[in-house]
């Protein structure tokens, strides 16, 4: 019966656009079904796509996956691009080295530490480096939730954000390299010899040195020219929509000039609006960061149950060892990393103590870059797609513990630094005080 039914759905042809209504359909259902648990929406939404995949009903087969691929390097430059879109010079210069020192030090060590964690357990150097160059990234679902429900505010909340935001800057130039050196050895452990080799040698410094250092140059090259075209274009314009139809058009082709060069796709859209925050005024700023948190939700959606719909459920006891010591080394890493940095860079107490709980979260950009690596995997054949989608499997399965995690260590630590402020009915005094000043 089963085998039946697989074989009927495998011969159905979904239209790219119906395919869309029903991740948003299935992404909403489970997202309320979810809430009424109290978990968190992006688990439904990772949950619904594997159903729709061919973990479960097998609607999104392989042949889909190839056609949607759009969608994680769209969700991924709206991501990258409201990044940038934060790092105005001010919020940077009030940052100080210290936070920059402590950002530099977690990442490179939870890179470090899964590395060679993974590669100790499973005997592949690709493979460590693959799950390094992905869980190196924060993202920062879980403190922003925190922050926004219970309306933290204090030196302590302003540091873990500005930390989540400049942590996926130096994780993204971290896999540009990781990345590619994992994609290089494994190519060489098949004896793949890319087109146009001229020799080992001169292959292996041209793929190791020399590809990505010119992936990132072109990437900030392209999206700092790009940046300051929507400045010049937009000089004039007060209309939100208008400016939001702009910043579209440059990131499409910041997209489509990546699939040409070759390029980091996340690094380049994040130059771009970097360069754009820093060039257009802040009415300007206010109308575009409006419109643009219209569109965000149903990117999302899309992103997330795509994501699901790609995860193979019945590989999930076969990373055992590999996702326990992967989350195991992220937690390490990042606490490791965030402390001794922040006491070297003579941080506060309370960034020192509690900042590392805002860097356990990766659902957005893990998921984006294990999906990046597959498609960076994709020439080698199918076995090294299967290399990736193990990588996928661990950043999906842990990750739901992270969300988990997160937002329960980042409500404890602001609690600790005063920055939360919960009555003995754990109702916020926040709200109550200023109820209490409109009264007045």
């Amino acid at each position: 019966m089963l085998e039946s039914y697989r074989q009927w759905v495998s011969g159905i042809d979904l239209p790219v656009i119906l395919m869309l209504g029903i991740f948003i359909v299935a992404g909403r259902l489970l997202v309320l079904l979810f809430e009424k648990l109290r978990l968190p929406s992006i688990v439904g939404l990772l949950v619904a796509g594997a159903i729709l995949g061919s973990s479960g009903l097998g609607l999104i087969n392989n042949r889909d996956i190839e056609a949607l691929s759009f969608l994680s390097h769209l969700a991924l430059a709206f991501v990258a691009l409201s990044l940038g879109l934060e790092f105005r010079a001010t919020t940077i210069r009030s940052l100080g080295a210290g936070i920059s020192v402590l950002i530099i030090f977690e990442c490179f060590l939870t890179f470090s530490l899964i590395t060679a964690g993974v590669w100790l357990v499973t005997g592949s150097l690709p493979f460590g480096l693959a799950a390094g160059a992905v869980g190196a990234a924060s993202a920062p679902t879980g403190p922003l939730a925190i922050v926004s429900e219970f309306k933290a505010r204090g030196p302590l909340t302003s540091a873990m954000l500005a930390i989540t935001g400049f942590d996926d800057a130096i994780s993204i130039v971290i896999f540009s390299f990781a990345s590619t050196l994992a994609v290089s050895l494994y190519a060489r452990n098949i004896g793949y010899v890319p087109e146009g080799g001229d020799g080992a040698e001169t292959s292996l410094i041209h793929q190791l040195v020399l590809e990505p250092l010119l992936e990132i140059g072109l990437a900030v090259l392209i999206g700092v020219l790009l940046g300051y075209l929507y400045r010049l274009l937009t000089r004039k314009i007060n209309d939100g929509h208008i400016l939001f139809l702009w910043i579209m058009g440059m990131m499409f082709l910041a997209e489509g000039l990546s699939f040409v060069f070759h390029y980091s796709l996340i690094l380049c859209n994040m130059i771009m609006g970097v360069v754009i925050i820093n060039q257009i005024s802040s009415a300007q700023a206010a109308k575009l960061l409006r419109a643009l948190e219209f569109l965000m939700p149903i990117i999302f959606v899309l992103f997330f149950v795509f994501a699901g719909a790609q995860l193979d459920v019945r590989l999930i006891p076969s990373i055992g060892l590999a996702g326990l010591v992967y989350t195991v080394c992220r937690m390490v890493g990042k606490w490791l990393g965030a402390t001794s940095g922040a006491g070297i860079a003579k941080l506060s107490p309370n960034i020192r103590k509690y900042s590392w709980a805002g860097l356990l979260s990766q659902v957005g950009v893990g998921l984006g870059l294990a999906l990046v690596l597959i498609d960076k995997l994709r020439p080698l054949g199918s076995e090294a797609v299967a290399m990736g989608r193990q990588v996928l499997v661990i950043v999906t399965a842990t990750s739901i513990i992270f969300e988990v995690i997160a937002p329960i260590l980042t409500k404890r630590v602001l609690l600790r630094a005063g920055e939360i402020h919960l009555g003995p009915d754990g109702k916020l005094l926040v709200e109550e005080d200023s109820d209490d000043e409109d009264d007045d």
